[in-house]
């Protein structure tokens, strides 16, 4: 670690509200948009080698899709939600690495966009979001088993917000920051997958979303 930052090779494309995971030491990153005063949701999806250096292109989304929350789960890609040609998206899909192809599972039981997911303990967990403007914003869990291919639903953050950052951390999903009609949240809290229940932690020094 050398607290230092370097310059990868560019994407293929350009993309913002692009989201990504990491699968057997390979960054995939998926979908995403392109526009500024009209955003366009894109199917592509690549993966970039640590080893070669080089973006590889894989078999597209089953539907266009940004602002989506991807993450990893036992060597598989789960992207829910996001933003498709109609607006604000339930979707569930699920990449296989191995064989180059998604399925589409259980749709979620909420439609949302910029919204945080995370993988553990065996199950996919997805918090916060929106449904199209900042007056919009969300604060529910939704927990989906691959096993039973089923939805359910647990404690909400305490405060709702889209644009947030999520991650696994210590058997905690993370939830970082976001957005609201009158400015950007420093809010972090912690959902403890075993007590079921959220822990607020210090904000970070800076609020972003």
């Amino acid at each position: 670690m050398t607290d230092t930052w370097e310059k990868l090779s560019d994407l293929p494309e350009p993309r913002h509200h692009a989201s990504a995971a990491i699968v057997d030491g390979m960054l995939y990153v998926i979908g995403g948009m392109t526009g500024l005063l009209s955003f366009v949701p894109h199917a592509e999806v690549y993966s970039y080698s640590p080893q070669t250096k080089e973006w590889i292109p894989h078999a597209l989304l089953p539907s266009p899709r940004g602002a989506a929350a991807s993450s990893a789960l036992n060597r598989k890609i789960y992207v829910t939600g996001g933003v498709g040609t109609k607006g604000s998206t339930n979707d569930l899909f699920v990449f296989d690495p191995s064989t180059d192809w998604w399925e589409t599972k259980a749709a979620a039981p909420t439609k949302r966009e910029h919204l945080a997911s995370t993988g553990l303990d065996d199950k996919l967990f997805v918090a916060a979001g929106r449904t199209g403007s900042l007056s919009s914003n969300l604060s529910l869990l939704e927990i989906y088993d691959p096993m039973t291919n089923v939805w359910s639903k647990s404690t909400p953050l305490s405060t709702p917000r889209g644009g947030v950052a999520g991650a696994a951390l210590d058997n905690m999903f993370v939830v970082l920051g976001g957005e609201k009609m009158t400015g950007t949240y420093a809010t972090v809290e912690a959902y403890d997958i075993k007590g079921k229940r959220w822990i607020n932690l210090p904000p970070m020094p800076t609020a972003r979303h």
